[in-house]
């Protein structure tokens, strides 16, 4: 798999980056993974965002919205990276087809939330 430098970081509010998601490339979700119940619960820096984590797996954190409703997607690892998923399906550029990967899980759930502004989930 082909990934983005990760200096290649999505723009503030998502300006000019046009972002799809990828049928090929998925990713179980966290309810998938038979996790139960989240152990730790945190906001997003703009606090529109929950993200849920599990001590029993760091490598997914699931994404929501404080209004209780379902998640909006989640972070998980791919390879020594992060990636970004919608539905199951992997945020890439819209324009090349390459994956957004990210360095961290912060970074991914930031790319989460151009994604939604984006209308992708």
């Amino acid at each position: 798999m082909q990934r983005r430098p990760l200096h290649h970081r999505p723009a503030a509010g998502g300006a000019s980056l046009r972002l799809a998601l990828d049928a090929g490339r998925t990713s179980l979700s966290p309810l998938g993974r038979g996790l139960g119940d989240p152990t730790g619960t945190w906001s997003a820096a703009d606090a529109t965002l929950l993200v849920d984590g599990w001590e029993s797996d760091p490598s997914v954190f699931q994404v929501r919205r404080p209004d209780g409703g379902p998640a909006v997607g989640w972070a998980a690892m791919v390879g020594d990276h992060w990636g970004t998923f919608i539905d199951g399906r992997l945020v890439i550029d819209a324009t090349d087809g390459e994956p957004w990967l990210s360095q961290d899980a912060l970074d991914a759930v930031t790319l989460l939330r151009v994604a939604l502004d984006q209308n992708l989930a």
